[in-house]
């Protein structure tokens, strides 16, 4: 990951605990979605693979 989650937030006394926190959530929500679209395209790219292997020893 080359972002860290850092939230925006002004280094003052009305900092929204809340909103930041939110906001780290969102990011994490957003991060396990690629995550999970990757490992999708991983397994389809695996079973392309196994496919072409399994036709290349049948030859």
């Amino acid at each position: 990951m080359s972002k860290t989650l850092t939230p925006e937030v002004a280094a003052n006394d009305d900092i929204d605990y809340e909103q930041a926190v939110q906001q780290m959530f969102d990011e994490m929500t957003k991060a396990n979605e690629k995550m999970e679209h990757d490992q999708e395209e991983i397994e389809r790219v695996k079973a392309e693979t196994r496919e072409i292997l399994a036709r290349l020893k049948a030859a």
